[in-house]
């Protein structure tokens, strides 16, 4: 295919160009906002990640999404990576979240219950498979 070999170029020319360059860029905060509305919207499991979080009483927060544009030497490829912090209206609420996109994967999504400072409880959200897959950890099952 005449797209592969032009592909194979620009990876090439890629790689030539930045191989003395940080291996992560970060975006700027419009950006960032832009692209985590975007695969909110178009990224597999994205709905049942957000739904989850959502009925546990967390909202996204787009206006403070993170992007990233982590670059491999080895594949000489970019690939977009985006975080969005989920929280509470409920000022009293012991829960914070995230949910992560990497461009191509399935969303995953995380909860984590906080006692004042410490970390008590951890729920991670994933979607494989076409299922939305829930696990759980207490602190102590963190660290071993």
């Amino acid at each position: 295919m005449a797209t592969d070999w032009i592909a194979k170029l620009q990876e090439r020319f890629l790689a030539e160009r930045y191989s003395g360059s940080a291996a992560v860029r970060v975006l700027p905060a419009e950006e960032s906002q832009l692209h985590a509305s975007q695969v909110m919207k178009e990224t597999r499991g994205a709905t049942e990640v957000d739904g989850a979080l959502r009925a546990r009483g967390l909202a996204p927060m787009i206006t403070r999404a993170r992007a990233y544009l982590p670059f491999s030497r080895n594949t000489a490829r970019v690939r977009m990576v985006c975080v969005i912090p989920y929280t509470s209206a409920d000022p009293k609420s012991t829960l914070v979240g995230a949910v992560g996109v990497s461009e191509g994967e399935p969303v995953s999504g995380i909860v984590v219950e906080l006692e004042q400072k410490l970390v008590t409880h951890v729920t991670a959200y994933d979607y494989i498979g076409g299922k939305l897959i829930e696990k759980s950890l207490s602190a102590p099952d963190l660290v071993r």
